[in-house]
This record gives structure tokens, sequence and C-alpha cells, in this order.
């Protein structure tokens, strides 16, 4: 489970900010950049909170 989380929050928490980097100009990945990091309080709740098992 604590792998899941770990492995989650990377995704999470990293690959926007690797996407943002690499956006050079293209609407697209600047669109899929403001999505995925609006999302990132979304997932940490559900990680944190929803699937905790206390």
């Amino acid at each position: 489970v604590m792998v899941f989380k770990t492995l989650a929050q990377f995704v999470v928490l990293g690959c926007p900010w690797i996407l943002g980097f690499f956006t050079n100009d293209s609407k697209v990945l600047e669109i899929l950049f403001l999505i995925l990091n609006s999302q990132q309080g979304t997932f940490i709740f559900l990680i944190y909170c929803v699937l905790n098992k206390e």
C-alpha cells in the first residue's frame, strides 16, 4: 500500500511539472499542465483521507 501511495505521489506531484517544463508554446501541453496541477489537491485528499485505513 505504501508503494502505491509513493508512486501515486510521484505521478501526481512530479509529472505535471516535468510536462510543464517541455511545453514550449504548445497549447495542448499547457492545458494538460493546468488540468493536472489543478487536480493535485484532489489526489492528495484521495490518497491520504479516502484510502487511509484508520
